[in-house]
């Protein structure tokens, strides 16, 4: 009674209905213990007083198990300063819209950085990285090539915060 929020659900429910269903299959099948003809009171599961989870933790913990967010996206927050930091949105990436060779600027999160290694590289860096970039209008999938991921490696994380510069 009275148990509610996201913390709660992700760390008590998935107990509580496995001790339910237990129960349960126990009633269904007719099994019974001696402890079972005792009158005495039936086992309560021992409920942990967890404290909510904060906004930046429950939306991890969404993207983590349903692969986007639900209740609030963490650009969400800081909507006017990546107005303020970007030219184009991702829904406006349309190679028919944009001039050849067109500097174009987006604002927005990392959501996945995957890198990889060359087979042949041309220079002495060895490592890049396929990036998915999102903001609050799509997501678009990009490459940080080997010099430019020497550069940046180290603020190349999922869930980084960044503003991308480059051409289509």
């Amino acid at each position: 009674e009275g148990f509610t929020g996201a913390n709660w659900a992700v760390n008590v429910a998935k107990d509580a209905f496995k001790h339910g269903k237990r129960k349960q299959a126990d009633v269904q099948s007719g099994q019974m213990s001696l402890l079972d003809l005792i009158d005495e009171p039936e086992e309560q599961m021992v409920v942990p007083d967890i404290p909510e989870l904060s906004d930046a933790e429950l939306s991890a913990q969404e993207k983590k198990a349903i692969g986007f967010y639900l209740t609030r996206h963490p650009l969400l927050h800081i909507r006017s300063q990546l107005g303020m930091c970007r030219t184009h949105q991702v829904r406006d990436l349309d190679p028919l819209a944009i001039e050849p060779n067109q500097t174009i600027m987006l604002a927005g999160l990392l959501s996945s950085v995957t890198p990889k290694t060359l087979k042949n590289p041309r220079t002495q860096y060895t490592r890049w990285a396929k990036i998915i970039f999102e903001d609050l209008s799509g997501s678009i999938q990009a490459n940080c090539w080997s010099e430019e991921y020497h550069r940046l490696y180290e603020v190349l994380r999922e869930d980084a915060i960044v503003v991308l510069t480059g051409r289509l």
